[in-house]
Order: C-alpha cells, then structure tokens, then sequence
C-alpha cells in the first residue's frame, strides 16, 4: 500500500509537469525549457502573497503571477521568432528561464521560504495520507481527463494540431493562431503552479522546485511530446520506478529516471505513444 501511494504521489506531480509540455508542443513544436523557472519565480512570488495576504488573495495572485509569466514567455520569446527554425524558439525559452532563475536568486536570495497551506490528514489502509496528497491526485486525474477529452473531441485540439503543422494555413482558414499559441503556454504555467503549490506547502520553497520541474521533460520525451496518454503512461513508469528506488538506493532517486529516458531515446526518439515525425539525422 505505502509504495502503491507513493507512486501515485510521484505520479501526479510527474503528469502535470509533462501535460504542461505536451500542451505547448502540441501547438508550437517547441520544448519550453522556461517552465522551471516560472514554476520557481511563481513559487516565490506567491509564498512572499502570502506572508501580508488571506489566503484567497494568495492563490489568486499565484495564478495571475502564473498565467503572467507564461504569457510573457510567449510574447517576449516566442511571439518575435515565429516562422523561424524551431531550434530558435528551444533556444529562446532557455534563455528566459535562465534569466527568471537568475532574477529569483537576487531578488530572494535563494533563500528556503515555507508556505503554509491549511492541510489536513486521513487514513487510507495503514498509511496516514495528507489533504496535499489527495488534491494532488485529484488534480492530475481531472487534469488528464479534461485534456484528454480536449484534445481529442474539441475543435480546440484541431486548432493546436493545425497551428503546429501549418500556422500560415491555419491563420488563412481562420483558426486563432496567437489566441491558441498564448494559452497553450500559460495553461502549462498554471499547471507546473498548482505543483509548486503543493510541493512547497510539503518541502518548502526552494530552489530545488526549479530542478524538480525537469521531470515534466523528461516525461514528456518518454510518454511522447504529443502525446497526453502517453504522458500519463511515461508519468506512471517514472513514478513507479523512482519509488522503488527509494525504498532499495536513495541516491539513485535524481538518476534513474535519466536512464529510463536514455534507453527511450535510443529504442523509440518519439517516445512510448508518441507520433513518428521526421527526424534530422545526427
């Protein structure tokens, strides 16, 4: 039971991060390497909210803060380098969450800060499991279901496929290709939030969210980048794999999931569920 819960715990945080991936790939063919830090720059925002705000002024200001950051991810990164190789959008999101790490460290000092969220605790089985925990699971279940259904039933999915494939086209048939574009990335920022909100109400805010983030990466490339299922898929391995490394050798817990990956790459570069594309040789 207690490694049954801990994979779903692993699981869920792994999912939302990869679905934050999968949603900006899905229409840009860009890996948005700027997620982490807007996942940390939030953290910190919204955990100094909370140290002069009610709570519900906290959240609130956390979301905006999320949804800010992701749109200016878009419109300082990507807006201004649309039409060009994709190599230059990857480049550019790098970029800024180099700059957004880096503004966090001074302005905060990188400092460990606690964010105190009312939490509760009820016993499922013989393990004593926290509300963080359950809303956690909840969150990425509802998450999957709702963009699942989304991206496969909506004309929304349609929009994000076309812009992807041939954003002029697109534009010329009257899909809302920069409507589309800018809430892909922030829909990815408010969900790595609500991970760092309840990452940081259990661990702290620190800079270690920042690193943490990296998973969503490295389930997306193992699930497939456009690939929601294949997400959940990579999410639940990575999760279960990590737990029972724990249990067996704590200090390979930060690696395994980069071997897991490695050994993806070589057998199938698209990953477990996702779409064969065109690929430049080496």
């Amino acid at each position: 039971m207690n490694l049954a819960l801990d994979v779903a715990t692993l699981a869920s945080i792994n999912f939302l991060l990869g679905l934050g991936i999968v949603t900006v790939y899905k229409g840009t063919r860009i890996l948005n390497f700027a997620l982490p830090g807007v996942i940390l720059a939030t953290a910190y925002l919204t955990v100094t909210v909370a140290s002069h705000a009610p709570l519900v002024v906290t959240l609130a200001a956390g979301a905006l803060a999320a949804a800010g950051l992701g749109a200016l991810t878009f419109y300082v990164g990507i807006l201004p380098i649309l039409g060009r190789p994709t190599y230059v959008g990857i480049l550019t999101t790098v970029a800024i969450g180099f700059m957004l790490e880096s503004i966090v460290t001074i302005i905060w000092k990188a400092e460990i800060r606690n964010l105190d969220l009312p939490s509760t605790s009820f016993t499922l089985g013989d393990r004593l499991v926290s509300s963080d925990q359950a809303i956690m699971w909840a969150a990425a279940l509802g998450a999957g279901i709702l963009f699942g259904i989304v991206y496969r039933y909506t004309r929304v999915g349609l929009w994000l496929a076309a812009t992807a494939d041939k954003s002029l086209l697109a534009r010329q048939r009257g899909i809302p290709v920069m409507k589309v574009l800018l809430a892909s990335f922030v829909i990815a920022a408010l969900l790595g939030y609500v991970v760092a909100l309840l990452l940081g109400a259990r661990q702290g805010v620190t800079m270690a969210l920042g690193s943490a983030a990296l998973r969503g990466l490295v389930v997306a490339l193992v699930g497939g980048l456009d690939s929601v299922l294949g997400a959940a898929l990579a999410a639940v391995l990575l999760g279960g794999v990590e737990a029972w490394v724990v249990q067996t050798d704590p200090r390979l817990a930060t690696v395994v999931p980069y071997m897991v990956l490695l050994a993806v790459l070589i057998w199938r570069p698209w990953g477990l569920l996702g779409t064969p594309e065109e690929l430049e040789r080496v």
